[in-house]
């Protein structure tokens, strides 16, 4: 009959609707699923880095705290050069407190032997490691020395940057000032220059007969 519609069969009708949701479907799942991915890979990617910077961080500890220390002391050892151990960050501190604190507990003698007094470290070191020594302000190495020809040596070469002088404590300008004892480099050059017009043999023979002159009016008053 014309005014009856056409009834569509069940199966064709589940068809359309499930290529309907087919072709609708999966742009939508797919962008969702792109855009999940995408930021799933940042964050792996960032947390690679992170790790990769935490790993470099914990090598370069390592190394300068303590590989660098190790070689050192090995390295000085091995030229018959001792020293106190180094210990992790501390270095030799603790030893140093101990040391001051047992050379202020006691009396100073009346004799003008004062390195027991003003420099204990030096006092026991020298004393059981040799006059050369090594020991450690923290992660720092500093070799202590006696002989007059190494002295000269590192005096005279400190310019050049052969020989670096130990970075002294701020409040120490207060004492020493900005002379030879605090200078590196071209400003020790020029000020070494300088100083040492005073001592050449010309001026000290000079210097000399005045203060022979001196001792001997000095002696005649007396």
């Amino acid at each position: 009959m014309r005014g009856r519609s056409r009834a569509i069969p069940e199966s064709r009708v589940y068809l359309f609707i499930h290529g309907w949701i087919t072709e609708r479907s999966p742009p939508s799942l797919n962008s969702t699923a792109f855009s999940l991915t995408r930021t799933d890979l940042t964050m792996q990617i960032l947390f690679l880095l992170l790790v990769s910077l935490l790993l470099a961080c914990i090598l370069k500890f390592i190394h300068s705290v303590m590989w660098v220390p190790w070689r050192i002391q090995v390295h000085f050892r091995r030229q018959g050069i001792n020293g106190p151990s180094y210990r992790l960050l501390l270095g030799n501190a603790p030893e140093f407190g101990r040391l001051f604190s047992e050379a202020r507990s006691k009396p100073m003698p009346f004799n003008h032997d004062v390195v027991p007094r003003v420099a204990p470290f030096y006092h026991k070191w020298s004393r059981k490691y040799g006059k050369t020594f090594l020991y450690w302000f923290g992660t720092k190495p500093t070799l202590a020395i006696s002989d007059p020809d190494m002295i000269k040596e590192v005096l005279m070469n400190t310019g050049d940057g052969s020989f670096e002088k130990a970075r002294n404590n701020p409040l120490a300008k207060l004492l020493f000032g900005q002379g030879l004892i605090g200078l590196n480099g071209d400003e020790w050059a020029h000020h070494r220059r300088i100083a040492n017009q005073a001592f050449m043999i010309e001026r000290v023979k000079v210097k000399s007969n005045a203060q022979t002159n001196q001792a001997f009016k000095m002696e005649f008053f007396l």
